[in-house]
């Protein structure tokens, strides 16, 4: 038998009427010495089923039926069992140019690379897309320090000039040396104690790096799903936000024994919830004084006030800054004039 260069790993929940669409991009792939995964996340659906009616249907195929416990640990389940040279993950509600996997494991191959990235086009269900683009010439970075820094911008860019370093930290969107995995013991978090389960296992993934690429190709076809649980309205997520900011830090001072300056990384993925989660907030149709008993709640935690001290927020760009001042001032009413007017403004563009 050939051997395996390629696992993609599929957690599959709930997803009946995307699935076929998913596994067949990953059948007709070019590269076709792979294995796939289907890790049946106790779906309440058909979805277990039809996963075990596509394996008899391709040897290539496995397929894995657990208990719920969510993405992150269904990952896991499938790199247990995964044999490939490298490995990846797709989402069952999302699918995968042809000729993406053949693409991007030459490029490793040739390049003698551990992880290859690329990038995703977003799309509703009447398939309208963002713009698709792609290119032949990956990025390529074996320097150890610039490695870091693009680790570090998976949680957020705190100055400008980090940008270049910002190549994202989704799972979805490279593929990994399976070795690496294997010898380091990386494995996910659950996303239901920590928010992301992709940033952590991605971070650490960098940094047990020594050659990493990104390809500037819109590979993979990411689906804006309305049924999505990231979609739903939690006055607690900035909670989790601050345990995961908190999480980081300890990974960046004490795991891996980086200066503490380093620590504004954490922060900043903070920050970005808090003014994610406040647009969220402000735009639902809660009532304004549960939104004023949110906005003050989250204004006045510990942590909030720690990070409103010390994240280098002058050097954000101006929006941003002037959304992130008035957050940490305390201004509820200015607060939610920049946020629903940004908003509004950003609306109108897109139109």
């Amino acid at each position: 038998m050939k051997e395996i260069k390629l696992s993609i790993i599929v957690p599959v929940y709930n997803v009946e009427q995307y699935l076929d669409e998913c596994i067949q991009s990953l059948l007709n792939q070019t590269l076709k010495n792979i294995e796939i995964i289907l890790v049946d996340d106790g779906s309440p659906d058909n979805s277990p089923q039809m996963c075990d009616e596509y394996a008899k249907q391709d040897s290539r195929i496995k397929v894995i039926h657990k208990v719920n416990r969510g993405l992150g640990y269904a990952r896991n389940s499938g790199l247990e069992i995964s044999q490939g040279e490298y490995v990846t993950f797709i989402d069952s509600d999302d699918y995968i140019d042809l000729k993406a996997y053949k693409t991007v494991c030459e490029l490793m191959d040739s390049e003698n690379l551990d992880e290859l990235r690329f990038s995703c086009n977003r799309f509703k269900n009447d398939k309208s897309h963002s713009p698709l683009k792609y290119t032949s010439h990956p990025i390529i970075i074996s320097d150890k320090k610039n490695i870091e820094l693009i680790a570090l911008c998976i949680f957020d860019t705190p100055k400008q000039k980090y940008a270049i370093y910002e190549w994202g930290g989704s799972s979805c969107m490279a593929v990994f040396r399976r070795k690496i995995i294997e010898e380091k013991q990386l494995r996910f978090v659950s996303e239901r104690e920590y928010i992301s389960e992709d940033y952590i296992f991605n971070f650490e993934f960098y940094l047990h790096s020594n050659k990493i690429g990104y390809l500037d190709s819109t590979f993979y076809h990411y689906r804006i799903n309305p049924n999505s649980l990231t979609r739903k309205i939690n006055l607690d997520a900035i909670k989790k936000a601050e345990k995961y900011a908190r999480h980081i830090e300890k990974m960046i001072t004490q795991d891996y024994k980086m200066p503490t300056h380093n620590t504004i990384f954490g922060m900043g993925y903070y920050v970005r919830a808090l003014r994610s989660n406040m647009k969220f907030i402000f735009l639902s149709d809660l009532s304004i004084s549960t939104k004023y008993s949110w906005f003050k709640e989250q204004i006045n935690t510990e942590y909030c006030k720690y990070v409103s001290k010390t994240y280098p927020y002058k050097d954000l760009p101006i929006k941003q800054k002037l959304c992130y001042k008035a957050i940490i001032n305390g201004n509820f009413i200015l607060s939610y004039l920049i946020i629903v007017l940004f908003s509004k403004i950003r609306k109108n563009k897109f139109k």
